[in-house]
């Protein structure tokens, strides 16, 4: 059994505040018959959540679970109609600043066809990392890749 409270590789209790509507979240699977469990939702919150709060609100979600096979993610990402999110967690804020930009390279080769000089150079360039979460156990980096930097992108799937 795992805790939804301290975010991890399986997602977790990600205050991530641009997981809203529209918005998707990629995450990895790993058990057979996997499960999902949605709670601790916000109308609002400030990056980082540094207080331990913010304006909870109840949730009443509409969901569609597509099973992407092939892909390999070690930890969860995530998109909106602008950004590519790719995300670092650890109980230490460096070392998820690390991940969060590892993560973004990796997405950048595997996505993008960058090498990983390539990628690495672009991130300092374009990529801005957040801290999304600080109120936890675990700290929660995100790395924003603007989708405008790239001459084609695929139509996003949700128009508000």
């Amino acid at each position: 059994m795992v805790s939804t409270t301290p975010p991890g590789p399986w997602g977790g209790n990600m205050d991530l505040k641009e997981l809203i509507k529209g918005s998707t979240l990629y995450l990895p699977v790993f058990n057979k018959g996997a499960q999902f469990y949605t709670g601790d939702g916000h109308s609002a919150q400030g990056d980082g959540e540094v207080d331990g709060g913010a304006i909870e609100t109840s949730l009443t979600p509409t969901l569609q679970f597509i099973l992407h096979k092939g892909k390999n993610l070690k930890t969860p990402r995530a998109e909106t109609a602008s950004h590519y999110l790719a995300l670092g967690l650890s109980v230490d804020l460096n070392e998820a600043t690390k991940l969060a930009v590892e993560e973004a390279v990796n997405f950048l080769k595997s996505e993008k066809g960058l090498s990983l000089a390539d990628g690495y150079a672009l991130s300092s360039l374009a990529v801005d990392l957040a801290i999304a979460e600080a109120v936890d156990v675990v700290n929660l980096v995100c790395a924003k890749i603007p989708k405008g930097i790239f001459k084609t992108n695929p139509d996003y799937w949700y128009r508000p």
